[in-house]
């Protein structure tokens, strides 16, 4: 399941699911402009993107959540959580987003 885009505020952040897991992405400004692409494998997806509203470990994305320039996600939960890390990669390789390192194609 692929959520619409949604705010990136912290009322916004109680209604992504706190008991699923999956793939997160960060868009920012009015072109939409992909900022990061995260997974959440161990935490749930609600308790991943509230890590990074309290701060985050990424500085780009820092940058952008601090700044007044509007912040937008969606999310897809992932039942088998062993596809998570793939799905991830793949959507590092196809939206090549400003705030993640890893840019090598995923493996078939």
């Amino acid at each position: 399941m692929k959520s619409p885009l949604i705010g990136f505020n912290r009322t916004n952040l109680w209604r992504v699911p706190s008991d699923e897991h999956g793939v997160y992405v960060f868009w920012g400004g009015p072109n939409k402009i992909c900022v990061y692409v995260g997974k959440a494998e161990r935490m749930s997806l609600q308790d991943r993107l509230r890590a990074h509203y309290n701060g985050t470990h990424n500085d780009i994305l820092s940058q952008w959540i601090k700044s007044s320039v509007p912040l937008m996600f969606h999310y897809e939960v992932i039942d088998d959580q062993s596809y998570i890390t793939r799905l991830e990669k793949e959507r590092i390789w196809q939206l090549s987003p400003l705030a993640n390192k890893q840019l090598t194609k995923p493996k078939e």
